[in-house]
C-alpha cells in the first residue's frame, strides 16, 4: 500500500506498507490490525521571511526572489516574502530583482527543509533569517560659473539613462540613487546668460 497523492498542504508518506489478508478475515498493515493502524501526514513547511534595509531595518517591498525549484515570490509592502509550502529537501534561493533605490543582493542562500518541517536558511533557523539590501549610492554634484566661481541655478543635466536633474539655488544637481552601471552625463541646458558645457562626462 502506497500513498500516491497526499492531501493539499501535506507531505506524502515515504515508502510503502505491507498489507496482509489472513484466511480468518483479519487484515494487518505492517503487522498491525488495519482498524488500529495509524496513517499520518506531516504538514508541508511554509518559507516566509522579511526583506529589510541593511541599515535601518525598514521593510522593503518589490524585491523578487527565485527558488531553485522554480517558485517565485515578491516582498509585499510590509517586506514579507512568502513562497508558500515547501516539501522537504535542499534548495537554493537568489534575489532576482532589488527594491527600487537599492543595490542588488548577489548572495545565494541555501535553504534546507527537514523531514520534520523545520527550515534553515543560510544556516539560520527561519525565524532568525531576514534578507537585506544596501541603498544604492546617491549621485550629486554642484554647478559653478567658470568666470566667477559662484554656484549656478537652473542648469539642466541628463544621464544616458534618460534621467534629468536641475541645479538648485545652491548649485546642487541631485540625481538621487543610481543602480550600478556606467552612464554618460551631459549638460543640456545652461542658466540664463551662460552657454552649456560641451563636455560629456562618464
Amino acid at each position: 500500500l502506497k500513498e500516491i497523492q497526499p492531501p493539499a498542504g501535506y507531505q506524502g508518506e515515504p515508502g510503502g506498507h505491507i498489507v496482509a489478508m489472513h484466511a480468518d478475515g483479519r487484515i494487518q498493515i505492517d503487522g498491525v490490525p488495519a482498524d488500529g493502524f495509524p496513517l499520518y501526514n506531516d504538514r508541508l513547511s511554509s518559507l516566509t521571511f522579511y526583506k529589510r534595509d541593511a541599515g535601518s531595518g525598514a521593510p522593503l517591498s518589490c524585491a523578487g526572489f527565485l527558488l531553485s525549484n522554480g517558485q517565485r515570490a515578491v516582498s509585499g509592502p510590509d517586506g514579507l516574502v512568502d513562497f508558500g509550502m515547501l516539501a522537504p529537501g535542499s534548495y537554493s534561493m537568489t534575489e532576482q530583482a532589488a527594491p527600487t533605490g537599492y543595490l542588488p543582493n548577489p548572495r545565494v542562500y541555501p535553504v534546507v527543509v527537514s523531514a520534520t518541517g523545520s527550515i534553515m536558511v543560510d544556516g539560520l533557523p527561519l525565524l532568525d533569517f531576514s534578507a537585506v539590501n544596501v541603498p544604492a549610492p546617491t549621485f550629486a554634484f554642484r554647478k559653478y560659473a567658470s568666470d566667477t566661481g559662484n554656484v549656478l541655478e537652473g542648469a539642466v543635466f541628463q544621464l544616458s539613462s534618460g534621467a534629468t536633474a536641475v541645479s538648485d539655488s545652491g548649485g546642487l544637481v541631485n540625481f538621487g540613487r543610481l543602480a550600478p552601471g556606467t552612464y554618460q552625463l551631459r549638460e543640456i541646458s545652461a542658466p540664463e546668460g551662460y552657454t552649456p558645457s560641451p563636455a560629456v562626462y562618464t
